[in-house]
């Protein structure tokens, strides 16, 4: 039986290894639903054992011990600031342990995010949340324990990451942690990824799973939101003559 910290170890060490065949395309906005079990090229499911992989419009792990992970390759966008992963995700109840997460790789670290309960490990009223590997393993053990489903946020800035979820049902924030990395280079990112793990009772999904690229700078703004300007100087422009006409009217 694998036990969550076993788990731990094993993703500290898988990085991207070996010379691509092609230079992948760059990181974009993507949002996939899994629909029809079906993801868009560059994605690939990497099972790592068990029951596992795209399943039931899910990215599924099933006991006994399954692990597997949605991923792609890319390069780092020109003047690109940041990188937000969010996905719905479930905690349920697994002795051994139950894991959701996301991550970046780079080409000799991994820096992932983790929601994860096990009683072995952490006991039956507590969750732990990873925020970085491989250095310095960070669990935050009191934060509260509720099965049910989530809505999680991660966004990997140059030198720094936030990772909070919060309940699909009523809205309220769960966690909401900020941690320095100054190792998290953002040119050096190979590699994006969505993460489930179960051992026993229950499986551990993830669905609409989404990239965002994020841009510094000034924004430019769309056609629509052109036409939202335009319009509200007219209605002020209106109001300021409406109001002038009557001050005449009254002068007079």
């Amino acid at each position: 039986m694998k036990t969550l910290l076993a788990l731990l170890a094993v993703a500290a060490l898988c990085v991207p290894t070996g010379a691509l065949a092609a230079v992948p395309p760059p990181f974009s906005d993507e949002f996939l639903d899994l629909n029809n079990d079906l993801f868009p090229p560059p994605w690939v499911v990497d099972v790592w054992w068990g029951h596992a992989g795209v399943e039931d419009e899910k990215l599924t792990a099933c006991p006994v011990d399954a692990c597997c992970r949605l991923e792609r390759e890319g390069t780092w966008p020109a003047g690109a600031t940041g990188i937000t992963l969010e996905y719905d995700g479930n905690i349920a109840y697994a002795y051994w342990g139950l894991v959701n997460g996301a991550g970046v790789a780079l080409p000799s670290d991994t820096f992932m995010v983790m929601d994860a309960m096990a009683e072995y490990n952490f006991g039956l009223v507590n969750r732990a949340v990873v925020v970085q590997y491989p250095v310095g393993l960070r669990y935050d053990g009191d934060l509260p324990l509720e099965y049910t489903d989530y809505h999680y946020t991660a966004d990997f800035t140059e030198g720094h990451v936030r990772y909070r979820a919060v309940k699909i049902a009523g809205g309220t924030t769960l966690f909401d942690i900020s941690v320095g990395y100054p190792g998290l280079h953002l040119a050096d990112i190979q590699q994006v990824f969505f993460h489930a793990y179960a051992t026993t009772q229950n499986c551990c999904w993830l669905d609409n799973l989404s990239v965002k690229v994020q841009y510094g700078g000034p924004q430019i703004p769309t056609l629509s939101e052109w036409g939202a300007i335009i319009f509200g100087a007219l209605l002020l422009g209106s109001v300021v003559f409406y109001i002038w006409r009557r001050r005449r009217v009254v002068i007079a």
